[in-house]
Parts: C-alpha cells; structure tokens; sequence
C-alpha cells in the first residue's frame, strides 16, 4: 500500500474552497481605500498560504539603480516596508473584510487629513466633546463633596452646639476632651 503525504501547497494552491471571487473584493476594498490591495503570501500558515490585505505606500522612495560616470543613479519607486504594508491575513477571502476594514477606521472621528477643513472641524468638535466630559465630571465631584460636607456639618451640628453651651456654662474643654473616648455606663 503507498503512503502519499501532503506537504505545504502554498505555491500551488490559492486560496480555499470557500473564498469569493478576488477580483469583486479587491474592487470593493479599493473603493473603500485606494491604496489597499490583496496579495498572495504562499509562505505564510506553515507554507500552504494565505491572502494578504495590504496597503501601498503613500510616498516613493529613492532606490538604487545603478551607475553613470561615477555617480548612483536613483529610482523613486513605491518601497514596501513589510512592517507598514501589512494590514490583515485573511486565510479566507470574505465580504466580511469590508466591515472589519470600517470597524478598524480610525479615520472615522476625525475624517481623512486630506480634508483639512473637515478633518480639522471634526477633531475641535471630538477635543471640545473630551472637555466638555472632563468639565462635568469635575463639578459633580465638587457637588459631591460639596454635598457631603454638608451632610457632615449637619450631622455634628447639634454635637458642636452641646459643646458650645458647656463651655459657656463654665465646663473645662480640657476635662470634656478627656471624656470624649470614654463610653457611658
């Protein structure tokens, strides 16, 4: 009997059986950003791949590319930096992407900065919110404790005004003070 093993298909299979069309996603994610895009890595998961959700690099770089009478020639091109491109692994290519990629926004709160105006109207409104919030949370504590010095008042009022008449009646505080930690029998 023959033993077949399967090792990593990863450059030769894309994919899985339960993947959309990746040109529809790709066209939907790309509306969504213009500068993402999928890619297949088929070294990642062990070697049998998976699709990448990457993002180009918003500026080019100066690239080596070669030499003319004694000086580097340079190259502007789009250089990924793999720690910056990198955006999901989607072992399975899914509509599900699009809510995970708005759900992740953080441009959301304060717009895209290209959009200067509204970008900046959209973080005085959310810094001027924050203040707001850290404006009330202030005065309730001050209410509160405000509150409770009240209520502490009131509660030793009348000790205050027992303590008033002794001493107006000829009684030595240092004596009361002396009873104060002794219990009544």
């Amino acid at each position: 009997m023959a033993k077949f093993e399967i090792g990593p298909t990863g450059n030769i299979v894309q994919g899985s059986l339960f993947d959309v069309k990746k040109e529809s996603l790709e066209r939907l994610v790309r509306a969504y950003e213009p500068r993402l895009y999928i890619k297949w890595n088929p070294k990642k998961r062990f070697g049998f791949g998976c699709y990448e959700l990457r993002i180009r690099p918003e500026k080019k770089y100066a690239v080596p590319y070669g030499e003319f009478m004694g000086g580097q020639l340079f190259v502007a091109e789009e250089h990924e930096i793999e720690g910056e491109a990198h955006v999901y692994d989607l072992p399975v290519l899914s509509y599900s992407l699009l809510q995970k990629l708005k759900d992740g926004d953080t441009w959301r709160i304060f717009g895209r900065p290209d959009d200067t105006v509204a970008h900046q109207a959209r973080k005085d409104q959310f810094i001027k919110e924050l203040e707001q919030r850290e404006r009330q949370a202030r005065e309730d504590e001050e209410k509160r404790l405000r509150d409770e010095a009240i209520y502490h008042f009131t509660q030793y009022k009348s000790a205050i005004g027992d303590f008033r008449e002794s001493i107006l009646s000829g009684w030595n505080p240092a004596e009361m003070a002396k009873a104060w930690g002794q219990t009544k029998k």
